[in-house]
């Protein structure tokens, strides 16, 4: 029997406006009241996501930062959170600058960026198609030198770059990945995401099943990205959406119809049942 639902964000609960569908809302709702727990594990800030949890009223705790923080953000409580080390940071800005790439550095709590660029336009990089306007955000703030956030007291969880060039941001995410003590995803089409090695949302989602009393086959995961991939695989019952990566697709136990298309409440149903 399944207890506990663990959903993507990003091209999963959300449709390509970045607004929860109204199937998908309404299934959620019904099985939440059956006493179906339902979860959100992000690549995103778990900030970012305040407004649907708000919207669909389930767990305050949310796996942020493609596994880097496990928060409930009702309380503010931060159960866990993976720093990058001051050493591999520099590594990965020494390289960033060698590319003439600049990223953003989250933190568990706010986002910076380099003077050059703006903290709005790298946001709209990432989410340029989507229309719903976040009452709940990240803060931000743009530094003169992305190197002085090495050994500052808000410590760098995750370095994301955006890039439309999709060869040159496939050709940094080998050559990032071949650095020590980082892990490097793709979290959307444009975005490539590096965080402490081994840092994930499978494995973080395996720390809130031992401290919250789930089993592995109690959990069912929905995700599309190639960053939900080891959280699928976690999962009693993966499940990839229909506009999943080809990674995704190839560890899904059930492959569910599209974000546009209210892919999470179809396979909720066929789960669940009516």
């Amino acid at each position: 029997m399944y207890k506990l639902v663990v959903m993507d964000c990003d091209g999963t609960l959300i449709d390509g406006r970045a607004f929860i569908p109204e199937d998908n809302l309404r299934e959620i709702k019904r099985l939440s009241a059956q006493g179906i727990k339902f979860m959100i594990a992000t690549g995103r800030n778990d900030l970012m996501v305040h407004d649907y949890i708000d919207e669909l009223g389930i767990s305050s705790i949310v796996i942020g930062c493609n596994g880097a923080s496990l928060r409930d953000l009702a309380t503010g409580e931060l159960f866990a959170c993976f720093p990058i080390p001051d050493e591999s940071l520099k590594r990965v800005l020494d390289y960033c600058m060698s590319v003439n790439a600049f990223p953003k550095l989250c933190s568990a709590s706010k986002v910076y960026v380099q003077a050059a660029d703006a903290v709005g336009n790298k946001i709209k990089e990432i989410f340029g198609t989507y229309e719903k306007v976040l009452t709940k955000n990240l803060d931000g703030e743009v530094v003169k030198s992305l190197y002085s956030l090495i050994g500052n007291k808000d410590k760098i969880i995750k370095v994301t770059l955006v890039e439309q060039d999709i060869d040159k941001l496939l050709m940094m995410q080998k050559q990032l990945s071949e650095l020590e003590d980082v892990n490097v995803c793709r979290s959307s089409k444009n975005c490539v995401d590096i965080m402490l090695r081994d840092i994930s949302k499978g494995r973080t989602l395996n720390l809130f099943a031992e401290k919250f009393g789930y089993a592995r086959d109690e959990i069912v995961a929905i995700g599309d990205g190639e960053n939900d991939v080891d959280m699928l695989e976690f999962a009693g019952y993966g499940v990839a959406m229909g506009n999943s990566h080809g990674v995704t697709l190839a560890v899904a136990d059930f492959v569910t119809r599209n974000n546009d298309e209210a892919g999470v409440a179809f396979v909720l149903r066929k789960i669940f049942g009516e």
